[in-house]
């Protein structure tokens, strides 16, 4: 990613995290008459763990591409982020 396009990433990530924040009440409005908010509250967990283990999957299968996209442009001589 440019330098250039890091606050948009930034941005865009703030855009999601208030959207799924927004829409967790949501849901525990919805759901809190009918299945208590214990109950609500208790699956908590369960998504955080699936979530958690979402990015992890996603992480270790675009981390060897990353890297040697990283070493190419490092051998090639091109300035990256963290080189210049």
């Amino acid at each position: 990613m440019s330098p250039d396009q890091r606050s948009t990433v930034v941005g865009m990530a703030n855009c999601v995290n208030t959207i799924f924040g927004g829409a967790g009440a949501l849901l525990v409005g919805k759901y809190r008459a009918s299945l208590g908010f214990q109950t609500v509250f208790s699956l908590v967990p369960i998504l955080i763990v699936l979530s958690v283990t979402a990015l992890v999957v996603v992480y270790f299968k675009f981390l060897a591409r990353d890297l040697a996209r990283h070493r190419a442009v490092q051998d090639a001589g091109m300035a990256t982020p963290t080189t210049a």
